[in-house]
């Protein structure tokens, strides 16, 4: 039975399967509840930025996400717990397959306009996913972090 108050778009009028409808929802709530820590980058000996994590893509199956950085999609099982960005929780979550999706969703897993989406916290990510779910838009430049506009030489870590 459909939640007839349901404030988001449905699956169908964003243009996504309804799995990956419920995915976005629960991915949701791990952002707005505190339930992924923000992963931060660190500056390397030549003053440039990293992640001081091993990468590793296209883990099958994820493990359960315990931090966030929109830099990763899935880093894989660390020291740390796993990082993954808005597109890789909701895949680690539900197992549901985001390779394909429409331009607005895409907008929002790779924010292109920004240089720095590493400093995207959960909270900001979450304000984002939120607004896509009920406008079924991206709007980074509303929700990322004025940092995130710069060029990371002209930003302190």
């Amino acid at each position: 039975m459909t939640n007839q108050k349901c404030e988001f778009k449905t699956d169908n009028e964003l243009g996504i399967s309804f799995e990956q409808w419920e995915a976005l929802i629960k991915t949701l709530y791990y952002l707005e509840n505190n339930k992924l820590k923000h992963h931060k980058f660190i500056k390397n000996e030549h003053g440039g930025m990293e992640s001081g994590l091993v990468s590793h893509h296209n883990l099958y199956p994820p493990t359960i996400p315990k931090r966030f950085n929109m830099a990763f999609w899935n880093s894989g099982e660390q020291e740390c717990g796993t990082v993954c960005c808005i597109g890789g929780t909701a895949e680690a979550l539900s197992g549901v397959n985001f390779s394909v999706v429409p331009d607005q969703l895409e907008n929002l897993f790779y924010p292109y306009m920004l240089n720095n989406w590493h400093r995207i916290t959960p909270k900001q990510a979450a304000k984002a996913l939120r607004h896509y779910l009920t406008t079924g838009e991206t709007d980074w430049v509303k929700f990322a972090p004025k940092k995130c506009f710069e060029r990371e030489e002209d930003t302190d870590a």
